[in-house]
């Protein structure tokens, strides 16, 4: 995906929503779609976690824009 493409994909979204990626790991990977998520801010425990969580179902979060790589981006559920 390219710059461009990003944008127009993100402009779908409003533009005081966070944009957030999943943590851990190394490595490079093409971007899937952008999701939109519900996450709970600063509640990661674990320095490798990340500060934030994916909200749970039936528990409302704060919207945000989740992007993904292209491998693992089926695997994450928002």
């Amino acid at each position: 995906m390219t710059v461009n493409d990003l944008i127009e994909k993100l402009r779908a979204y409003p533009g005081d929503y966070r944009v957030v990626v999943p943590g851990y790991e190394s490595g490079i990977d093409d971007i899937d779609e952008p999701k939109l998520a519900s996450i709970y801010l600063d509640v990661g425990e674990e320095s490798w976690s990340g500060p934030h969580m994916l909200a749970y179902e039936g528990r409302p979060g704060v919207p945000a824009v989740l992007i993904v790589d292209k491998r693992n981006g089926n695997r994450v559920k928002v």
